[in-house]
């Protein structure tokens, strides 16, 4: 079944859980994007449950390293690594060129790793002030308007090159796509309400936010998207829809 097999194969982008790949690959995955903001409602809700039993014993920081710290164990590391060099980039000085140039360089600079950094500490920070009972239902909001500011992303802006953002523009671009971004947006609004209320509402909205501004400043610094933008959107994301709940 065509919804099951893109499920699947946007678990298996997302995170490590050892599931058999999709023929499609990365084209499944990038059409089945509208199922991001309930995969990551369920990532959240994973490392929720863990910090609320953390939370219990040792309270406060540690309780946030461990949720931030498993949700990027979950995801990879790879969104993460995107932040980084995305970073990069933004460091770089020239065209547009020149600071994808500098986004593709395996070294990791000075920029990366510091914006790597204070998003990192931003998150964790906002997961230690949450009250035990409200961690599980912040984890899953902020980190479902993650993943659906990604899915808003591949609708807004061009690719700034061939490649793996590329393939997920090019799915915003396919047949349907408005009613699944439709869907897509309605049931990550619906679950953060249901979890959160307002506060859900608004975590989703920041998240939503950002994302037009992280389109913009791309077309302008690179000329459109790559997957870096996309995974350091992500981690953004989160960030900003945990500050928004705190």
């Amino acid at each position: 079944m065509k919804l099951l097999r893109e499920l699947r194969a946007a678990l298996t982008f997302l995170t490590v859980v050892p599931l058999k790949p999709s023929e499609g690959g990365l084209v499944d995955a990038a059409l089945g994007m509208y199922w991001f903001p309930l995969i990551g409602a369920f990532i959240g809700s994973l490392a929720g449950a863990v910090a609320q039993l953390v939370a219990e014993i040792v309270p406060g920081l540690f309780t946030g390293v461990v949720a931030i710290g498993l949700i990027l164990a979950i995801t990879g590391l790879n969104h993460l690594d995107g932040l980084m060099d995305l970073g990069d980039g933004l460091m770089a000085h020239g065209p547009p060129e020149e600071r994808v140039k500098a986004m593709k360089d395996v070294q990791v600079g000075v920029g990366g790793f510091m914006l790597a950094l204070l998003i990192v500490l931003l998150s964790i920070a906002c997961v230690s002030e949450l009250p035990r009972q409200e961690l599980l239902r912040s984890l899953a909001s902020s980190e479902a308007a993650a993943k659906l500011s990604m899915v808003l992303l591949a609708s807004l802006e061009k690719p700034a090159y061939p490649g793996m953002g590329a393939s997920f523009v090019k799915a915003a671009r396919s047949p349907g796509w408005p009613t699944r971004l439709t869907v897509s947006i309605a049931s990550c609004l619906g679950l953060a309400w249901w979890l959160m209320f307002l506060k859900g509402l608004l975590a989703v909205l920041s998240a939503m936010a950002l994302t037009l501004i992280v389109a913009r400043a791309s077309h302008n610094l690179l000329g459109g998207v790559t997957g870096d933008v996309f995974g350091a959107l992500n981690e953004m994301a989160r960030a900003a829809s945990l500050t928004t709940i705190v």
